[in-house]
Formats: structure tokens, sequence, C-alpha cells
């Protein structure tokens, strides 16, 4: 029997085996259904998946909305609700500067390894109430501002992955987060209900309408895309650049509606907490290390007409297949620079996708052919006016491209080389560029009882509806004030501080290196006044060295934008205040 359809009767079998369970239990009454899904829950990914399916089915309507849909998301993570309270515990950094923990609690003795397209690797998590996760669309009700679930994959059948006019999000279950001083040491964790800790918080979900803790968190799963005019979050899109800053960000969520936002604080904190808890380290260098190390750019060798491929030098592989290539002449900032028009003039500016890498060989000279998708084009070697020959650039990752991962996280082909986008609990990110976060903006501000000093701090807006191009009343100041540098420059995170806002920014910037602490840097302004906009992660051209989990560069004003600046939709501009 053929393997595709043997795929195929195992995936009738299994619809089939779901709908006789459903009546079965539909029968069997109310408290009936929910004990029995509950207890199909076995620790496995497909165990939790088919529970979840299996309540669905029975319970949602045969005519249902938005409003039924996130009603019933609500209700499936209260009673999947289990007892969990867990993290890593870290050194204190005057103790020891090694970036590994120790996983306490409910974490203890969890496994994660980030997984390929081919190797699908172990993730306790996977299956876990708690860490499970799923792809949905979503919407912000324009009335309440709260964020409303439309479909869910293998839930309802109208979800869609790849339509620009569906947003696509990640949804899992919301917890509560905490950082715990003990001493020597401190906690990271999460806890499943809400606890007696100092600080504790809700950052990733509460209800914006009447600020109660909401049952599910989601996040943007992709990078933003510009389709027809309208941002986007979908698969199959290249990352909108060039034209995306802290305020611009405003403008353009705001094509979708009121309450909608690009990527938050919320959002980036989350990534944190993941990485910390799953894997037990302030830091995912080289564990799961994003595009960071991919910038690369060349010369046509030999000039074709009416081809969909460009030839550079003999056994170059630079370019992996389903990456993007802008094609174009060398832009006026000389080599490596994306931002000129010249530099895209043939392949457009969201560049080609390699589909094809060859060797060939042309009257007794040795190509790399790189083939690419779209329209055919001409290419040009000009000996007497460089100018005008064809020039390649790497360019980022189109959104989608690790869906084909076997697992929740991992890169396509490596999660080390740099080279390939990352996902963390289903999230795309690390695509080649810088993230901009629309609801902080950085303080600069010079000390006023010893002027000699300057400092940075973090200020947040959580409605996406007051959002402004300057820190108003509607911001507020997280309480991390990081005192400035003597010189403009790089330097390695060593901690970073904790605030119930569910911000993580760098406290103390010496004495780290690439192999201590966060291993990640922070660029800082020295003796400076104003504000600068959040850039998460890094772009193409850093290497691991500065890009990472918790890069972040604050050099940039609120309207800069530039080539390797990107952002992301967020359901979570719009976020209450926990009740104490």
């Amino acid at each position: 029997m053929a393997t595709g359809n043997r795929t195929h009767i195992e995936e009738e079998l299994a619809r089939i085996g779901d709908a006789v369970g459903a009546l079965a239990q539909e029968r069997a009454g109310h408290g009936t259904i929910t004990a029995l899904c509950v207890s199909m829950i076995d620790s496995t990914k497909a165990g939790y998946e088919k529970a979840m399916r299996t309540w669905f089915n029975c319970k949602l309507p045969r005519e249902w909305d938005a409003s039924d849909l996130t009603a019933l998301v609500e209700e499936w993570y209260n009673i999947t609700r289990v007892p969990w309270d867990g993290g890593t515990e870290f050194w204190q950094d005057d103790v020891s500067a090694v970036s590994t923990g120790t996983k306490y609690g409910d974490n203890a003795g969890l496994a994660c390894t980030p997984s390929t397209d081919t190797v699908a690797n172990v993730d306790d998590y996977a299956g876990h109430p708690c860490f499970a996760v799923k792809d949905c669309n979503w919407i912000i009700d324009q009335n309440t501002k709260d964020v409303l679930i439309t479909a869910i994959d293998g839930i309802t059948d109208n979800f869609e992955r790849s339509n620009p006019a569906k947003l696509v999000g990640v949804l899992q279950m919301n917890m509560y987060a905490y950082e715990e001083d003990t001493g020597k040491s401190f906690r990271r964790g999460l806890t499943s209900t809400k606890k007696n800790y100092a600080n504790i918080s809700a950052p990733f979900g509460v209800k914006y309408s009447d600020n109660t803790f909401r049952s599910f968190t989601i996040h943007g799963k992709y990078m933003m895309g510009l389709v027809d005019g309208k941002p986007t979050c979908c698969a199959g899109v290249a990352p909108r650049a060039r034209d995306v800053s802290h305020n611009t960000e405003h403008t353009t969520a705001a094509l979708l509606g009121s309450g909608y936002s690009c990527g938050t604080v919320a959002d980036l904190t989350f990534l944190k907490f993941m990485a910390n808890i799953k894997y037990g380290s302030l830091t995912l260098d080289g564990i799961l290390q994003g595009c960071c190390s991919h910038n690369y750019y060349n010369t046509v060798a030999l000039a074709e007409q009416g081809v969909r491929r460009v030839l550079i030098g003999a056994n170059n592989n630079s370019y992996p297949v389903g990456s993007r290539i802008l094609i174009g002449q060398r832009g006026t900032g000389g080599a490596g620079d994306k931002y000129p028009s010249a530099v895209y003039s043939i392949s457009g500016p969201d560049g080609r996708k390699v589909t094809h890498v060859e060797q060939v060989t042309i009257d007794s000279t040795a190509y790399t052919a790189l083939y690419v998708d779209g329209e055919p084009f001409d290419t040009v070697v000009d000996a007497e006016n460089a100018a005008n020959t064809t020039y390649i650039n790497s360019w980022h990752w189109t959104a989608g491209d690790c869906d084909g991962v076997l697992g929740n996280d991992g890169s396509p082909v490596s999660c080390t080389n740099g080279k390939y986008p990352a996902k963390l609990q289903g999230i795309e990110f690390m695509v080649g560029g810088y993230e901009v976060l629309a609801d902080v903006i950085l303080k600069l501000y010079q000390g006023t009882e010893d002027t000699s000093k300057y400092y940075y701090e973090p200020y947040v807006c959580k409605d996406a509806t007051k959002y402004a191009t300057g820190i108003t009343a509607d911001y507020e100041a997280t309480g991390i004030v990081t005192e400035q540098p003597a010189t403009d420059n790089w330097y390695y995170i060593v901690k970073e501080g904790y605030s119930t806002l569910g911000v993580l920014f760098p406290r103390k910037y010496t004495g780290g290196s690439s192999s201590t602490y966060t291993r990640d840097q922070v660029y800082l302004n020295s003796k400076a006044v104003g504000t600068r906009e959040w850039l998460a992660f890094g772009p193409l051209y850093y290497g691991s060295s500065i890009a990472g989990l918790s890069c972040l560069n604050g050099n940039c004003g609120l309207s800069i934008a530039y080539w390797d600046l990107l952002g992301r939709l967020s359901p979570n501009g719009c976020r209450g205040e926990l009740a104490a």
C-alpha cells in the first residue's frame, strides 16, 4: 500500500473514531464528557490534541461565532488546569557566571531538545496541559478590545494559515509569572494558580475589559507582512521591512481596527520565560540560535537572459534552499547594504525565494546556480562599470519557514549554525531582523541628584488605543533603571531586572562575555537624553556574540526605520491590570 494512501486512511479512521467517541460522550451527559476528555490527556502531544478535539466536537454549537468559541477556549483551559509550579533557579551574578540553572518544582526532570524538519527530538512539555500549544486565527473585539478566537487548527473547519485576511496566533494555557530572590540565587518560574509570591503577576493575559485573569494566552505566530496595504500575520508572506519603526507600527496596526497592536514586551518576555524554563538556561546560544549569521552578498559571475537563476562562484553554500535573496545592483551604501532600491531592482523589495541550488559547468567554468521563484529576468556582468553588474544579497526568511519543524521548538535544518529562523512554543522568531516593540519606550535622562550620571528606563503602555510617539501619562515606569555607560557601545548583559509589568530589561552589563550569563549584548548610549525604541533579538549580520534571546539595541530613535527592522502583530496590545 502506498504511504500516501495509508496516511489518508489513518487520518480518516482517526476522524471516525473521534466522531464515535464524541457521540458516545454526548449521550453520556455533560459531566461525563468533561471527565472523559480530561482523562484522555496522557502527557503525549497526540493524546492532548485528541482530548481537545473531542471536547470541542461535543461542546461547540452547530451555529457559533467568535464569542462562543472564545468562551469555550476559556472553559477548556479552566477544566484542564492542573496544579503546576516550577521554573529554573539561577545563580546571582556575583556568585557564578554560568548561563545554566537548575530546574525546580514541577519543572524538575522535564527535558526538551529543539527539532528540525527531519528530526523530532524530545519535548516533555508538548503534551502537558500547561504548555501544549495550538495554532488559531484571532481578531480584536472592536467593543471590548479583548482578543477573540475565530478558528483553531484541527478543531474548527475554518482555520486558515496562509490567508492574509486571517491572523495566525499560537494558543496555550495562561499562567502566572514570578521572579523570586533567594539570596545567592533567583528563581524564574510559572504557576498555574496564583500564589503568595511577592512579585507575582499575569503579564501574558489579563482581560482588558474587566481586569480578570484570562485562562489562555495567545501570541502572534509569524512576523508582520503587508498585503494589499493591510498588515497580516500568516504563512507565506515576506516580513515587512524598511518602513517599520516604533512610530509607524502604531499606524500600521491601526489599519486593522482599534486595539490592534504590533509586538509587545509581553510577547518578548513570554519567549524569555519559555526558554528559561524549558531549557534551564538564560541563553539560547548553542541551543536555538535563530538567523543571525546569514549576511552574504555576491556579484553574478556570468550574464544570462530570461532566466530564473543567478550564477555565482563555484561551491558557494551561503544561500540555503528556502532562504530569500535580493537581486539587483550594488547599493550606494557599499557591500552588504540592503536598503537602496537599486539592490532589489530585479527581485522586488521582498526578494525571491531560493528553490534549488546546484553546481553547474558552462564553457569549462564551474558556477553555483541559485534558482529562485517568480518571473524570468536578465542578469548583467559589466566589466567596465561594476555598478551595472547584477548583485545578490541574503535576506529575511519567509513567514512559515519553520512550519515543517517536527516539534514546537526548532529550526528547519540546523538549530545552531545561525543561518535559519527559529520557533519556540510554536512562535517563529529571529528570521533575520530586529523586532521593534510597539508598547514600550526607552527613556534616557540625566540624574537630578548627581548630574554626571545618565540613565535608561523602559516605560510601558498597556492600551494600544493610547500608544504615542513620546512618553505620556498613559505610559507606566517599570522601575528598572540602568545607568548609561561611559561610551556608546555594545555591552554583554550580566543580569536583567524583572518588573511585574512583564519586562525583563538589562540592569547590569559589564563583566560578561560570549560564554557567560545571558551571552547576549545590549547597545547603550552615553550621556544621552530623549527616547529610544526597543529593538529585540538581532539582525542577519552580528552573529551569536550579539544577537539572541536577550539582545537589545537601545540606540535608535522612535521614528528610525531600516531594512533590518521588522514587526509582529500582537493580540496583547490591550491588556488589563491583574487584581491584587
